[in-house]
C-alpha cells in the first residue's frame, strides 16, 4: 500500500485542519476570553487528552491490523507479524471481524468513560473554578464530557478507514468535521457564549466525524466484504484477544505519555492559577499542533509500513519511515522557529488577553517538544511491528514527572520553571536516546542515512507528481 498525490493532499489537509481549529481558535479565545476562563478550557482539553490514552490504545492497532487484513494475513496474531493466506490477496473476512470487535470494544469502554467523566470530574472542575464559578460551567462539562465519550466511540472509525487504504476518504472526513467546529466554536465565542461554545462545537464535530465515516464504511466497504468474503469461520474471540493484548499495552503506554505530557497541566491548575495555566497550555499547545502537522507523512505512511513488514519488504519499510523522519525533522525546526521569533508579538498585536511564556521557557519548551515527538515517531516503526517493548520505561518516566514536578510545587519557589525543567531532564535520561537507537539499530541505518534516504524519496515523489 503505498501513498498517492491525492492520500497527501487530504492528508495535508485533514491534518492541518486539525491543527488550525487550534491555531485559528487560539488568538480569538485569547482575545475574548478571560484568562480564568482560558485555563479552565485548557484543563477540559488536557482532561480529553487523559481520555485520549484509550484512544491511543485502539486505534494505532485497528489501523495497523486492518491493514494487516488488507496485506492478506491469514490471522490477526497478540505479538510479531502475522503469516500471510495463500492468495496474497485482501482477507475481506478477517477484515469484517476486526471491525465488529472495535465496535463492541469501543462502545462499552465510551459508556464507562462517560459516568466517570461526570462522577470523578464534576467535583474536580467546581475545585478548581471555585473563585470564579459559573453554573454555564457545569453545562459546558457534561456537553464536553459527552462529546468525549462520543469521540472515543468513532475516533478509531478514521483510523480503520485508514487501514483498508482510504487514507484520503478518513482526512476528507476529518477535515470537514474540523473545519465545522472551527466555523461553530468561532461564531459562539464571538457572540459570548464563551467554554460552553466551544464545547458545543466539539460535540457538533465529533458527532460528524463519526456518521460520515459509518457511512463511508457501508457504501464502500461493506459492499466489497459481502462480494468477497468467503465462508470460513473467524473466531471473534481469537481477535479480541490479539487485539487487546497490544491495546493494553498502549493504554499503559499512553498512561505514561500523558504523565508526561499534560500531568502538568492538571498540576499547574491546581498549585498555582488558571492564568498561568492558560500561558503553559497555550505554549505546550501550539508545538505541539506543530509537531502534529510535522509528523503528516508518518501518519500517512503506516499502512505501508505496515503492509511491508506483513510482506517482508524492508526495503520499502526503511525507505517510507526515512521519509517520514525527514520531513518532520526539517518541518518541526522551521515551524518552531517562526513561532519562537514572532508569535508573541503577533499576539500582542492582535490584543490578546492571553501571552506565551517568555523567551527562555518557549525555547526550552519547543526543545523538549521537538525531542519528545521525535521518540514517539521512532516508536512507531516499533509498533508497526506490532510489539510495544517501551511501556516500562514510559511508565516509569512519566511517575517520576508527576511526582518530582508535586515535590517541586509544593516544597519550592521554582513554580513553572521546575514543572518544564523536571519533565526535559527526566525524559533525557533515557527516553529521548535510547528509542530511537533501538530504532537505528533496527533498521540498520543511522540518523544521516535515514535523512539521505528520507530526501531522495521525497525528490522522487516530487518527480512523479
Amino acid at each position: 500500500m503505498d501513498a498517492n498525490k491525492r492520500d497527501y493532499i487530504w492528508a495535508f489537509i485533514g491534518y492541518i485542519s486539525e491543527a488550525g481549529v487550534y491555531a485559528v481558535l487560539t488568538p480569538i479565545m485569547a482575545i475574548y476570553l478571560p484568562s480564568e476562563e482560558l485555563g479552565l478550557w485548557y484543563t477540559f482539553m488536557s482532561i480529553y487528552m487523559m481520555t485520549t490514552i484509550l484512544d491511543n490504545g485502539f486505534s494505532p492497532i485497528i489501523t495497523r491490523n486492518a491493514a494487516y487484513c488488507m496485506g492478506g494475513a491469514k490471522e490477526l496474531v497478540k505479538e510479531g507479524i502475522p503469516k500471510m493466506s495463500g492468495n496474497c490477496g485482501p482477507n475481506w473476512k478477517l477484515l469484517e471481524k476486526l471491525f465488529h470487535v472495535n465496535r463492541i470494544m469501543v462502545a462499552v469502554i465510551s459508556c464507562i468513560t462517560f459516568i466517570l467523566l461526570i462522577t470523578i470530574g464534576s467535583p474536580y472542575i467546581m475545585f478548581i473554578a471555585r473563585h470564579t464559578f459559573k453554573k454555564e460551567y457545569l453545562i459546558a462539562w457534561f456537553i464536553f464530557s459527552l462529546a468525549i465519550s462520543i469521540n472515543l466511540f468513532v475516533i478509531s472509525l478514521p483510523a480503520f478507514l485508514r487501514g483498508v487504504g482510504a487514507i484520503a476518504e478518513a482526512q476528507k472526513i476529518i477535515a470537514i468535521g474540523r473545519t465545522m467546529q472551527l466555523v461553530i466554536c468561532m461564531i459562539n465565542v464571538l457572540l459570548g457564549f464563551g467554554i460552553l461554545g466551544l464545547a458545543v462545537g466539539f460535540l457538533i464535530s465529533i458527532s460528524f466525524i463519526g456518521i460520515l465515516s459509518f457511512r463511508y464504511y457501508l457504501r464502500n466497504i461493506l459492499p466489497q466484504i459481502k462480494q468477497n468474503s468467503d465462508d470460513k469461520n473467524i473466531s471473534k474471540r481469537e481477535i479480541f484477544q490479539a487485539i487487546s493484548f497490544n491495546s493494553k499495552k498502549l493504554i499503559l503506554n499512553s498512561c505514561g505519555g500523558y504523565m508526561i505530557t499534560q500531568a502538568n497541566t492538571l498540576l499547574c491548575s491546581a498549585f498555582i492559577n488558571l492564568q498561568v495555566t492558560a500561558k503553559y497550555s497555550l505554549t505546550v499547545q501550539i508545538f505541539q499542533a506543530l509537531a502534529m502537522v510535522s509528523s503528516i507523512v508518518l501518519q500517512i505512511n503506516i499502512p505501508g509500513i505496515s503492509m511491508a513488514n506483513v510482506r517482508c519488504d524492508s526495503k520499502k519499510r526503511n525507505k517510507l519511515f526515512s521519509e517520514a523522519i525527514s520531513t518532520y525533522w526539517c518541518l518541526d525546526i522551521l515551524f518552531s522557529l517562526i513561532v519562537i521569533c514572532f508569535a508573541n508579538n503577533v499576539l500582542k498585536m492582535i490584543g490578546s488577553r492571553t501571552l506565551m511564556l517568555t523567551f527562555p521557557l518557549v525555547l526550552i519548551v519547543a526543545l523538549e517538544n521537538f525531542v519528545e515527538r521525535n521518540c514517539s515517531n521512532f516508536n512507531q516503526i516499533i509498533i508497526s511491528a506490532n510489539q510495544v517493548p517501551f511501556i516500562k520505561s514510559t511508565l516509569i518516566s512519566g511517575s517520576m514527572i508527576v511526582f518530582l514536578s508535586f515535590i517541586s510545587l509544593y516544597f519550592t519557589n521554582l513554580n513553572l520553571v521546575g514543572i518544564i525543567l523536571i519533565q526535559g531532564v527526566v525524559q533525557a535520561a533515557y527516553n529521548y536516546w535510547y528509542w530511537p537507537k533501538k530504532v537505528c539499530h533496527m533498521l540498520e541505518m543511522n540518523f544521516i542515512d535515514m535523512f539521505i534516504l528520507g530526501l531522495k524519496s521525497i525528490k522522487e515523489r516530487v518527480v512523479r507528481c
